[in-house]
């Protein structure tokens, strides 16, 4: 229980950069793409999912780079 505690603790203490970065490489590994729009104060990110022969699926949409990043990992890496 304490090494998840730390764990958690240390996932905090990344940027949001680090954090938007590590989601990008994650999705790209998993045929996906995060789209941002949006201000500076109200951004949204968007997940979507590469579809060959019809339009792109749209999985999800997430205000804060820690709730997308945590979308990111339960659709991609679950698979």
């Amino acid at each position: 229980m304490a090494d998840l505690i730390k764990q958690f603790k240390s996932f905090d203490r990344h940027s949001d950069m680090s954090k938007l970065r590590q989601a990008k490489a994650i999705a790209e590994e998993n045929n996906c793409f995060i789209v941002e729009r949006g201000g500076y104060d109200n951004k949204e990110y968007i997940l979507y999912r590469r579809v060959d022969f019809a339009p792109n699926q749209r999985i999800g949409m997430r205000r804060t780079v820690a709730a997308l990043l945590t979308m990111v990992n339960k659709a991609c890496v679950t698979e």
